[in-house]
């Protein structure tokens, strides 16, 4: 096939999608419990997102990339991703966070239900409190952790001058980031933390709280694998 109508990644993706469709139809006529509307529309939401970031990964202006995508850490330094995913209608979340070496080779990574959360931002401040918990003790790199959450910048930056409802998380973010050589919280766009998106939208379909050390869930495989290339 011609790459320039759709190149073999695109072509995975699409494979893997019609497969999980005939999966479902198949489980359909034999009286199996159908996957819910949600969870379907956030799988195809999640699929298309990273179809749409691919092919416009490859498109540029000048010299620029027209899209942010996720970089390695420098050399002595971890990464971790964190994503908080908020539903309004009956104010639940989760979390989700992936921890990466200065390589892009894969640490750890977690995704939790949050049952009952007041608000989008402190779901993405839980999930920050969850990922740096996530840090192996003893950890002597650097700690870069980004977030798609302006907001939880913004605040993070400026705790010391008011009292916002996170200021408890906060508390517990600083007292993790103190045992690190060194700590920073910065803003990507959510095209540059995928990974993490997909473990939060994991932990809301999660009954308990979900951790992985050295070996990534399958679902995260893919999105790891297309990170690694691109940061290279």
């Amino acid at each position: 096939m011609d790459d320039s109508c759709c190149t073999e990644r695109d072509r995975g993706i699409i494979l893997c999608g019609m497969w999980s469709l005939w999966n479902s139809r198949n489980d359909r006529r034999h009286g199996k419990a159908a996957i819910s509307s949600e969870l379907a529309i956030d799988w195809a939401t999640d699929v298309c997102f990273q179809l749409l970031i691919d092919s416009l990964s490859h498109k540029k202006e000048g010299n620029t990339l027209l899209v942010e995508k996720w970089c390695k850490p420098a050399s002595g330094h971890i990464k971790v991703n964190t994503d908080g995913a908020y539903t309004a209608s009956d104010f639940s979340g989760g979390t989700g966070a992936v921890i990466r070496r200065a390589d892009g080779s894969f640490i750890a990574a977690s995704a939790r239900r949050l049952d009952f959360v007041a608000s989008a931002l402190l779901t993405e401040a839980e999930a920050l409190r969850d990922g740096l918990r996530l840090i192996p003790q003893g950890t002597l790199e650097r700690v870069t952790a980004e977030t798609d959450s302006q907001e939880l910048v913004s605040l993070w930056r400026s705790r010391g001058e008011d009292r916002s409802e996170l200021t408890a998380i906060f508390s517990d973010v600083q007292d993790l980031a103190a045992t690190f050589t060194s700590f920073e919280l910065v803003h990507v766009r959510r095209s540059a933390n995928f990974a993490a998106h997909l473990c939060a939208r994991n932990g809301c379909n999660s009954s308990s709280a979900l951790v992985w050390v050295e070996q990534p869930p399958s679902f995260l495989q893919h999105c790891l694998l297309n990170d690694c290339n691109d940061a290279a």
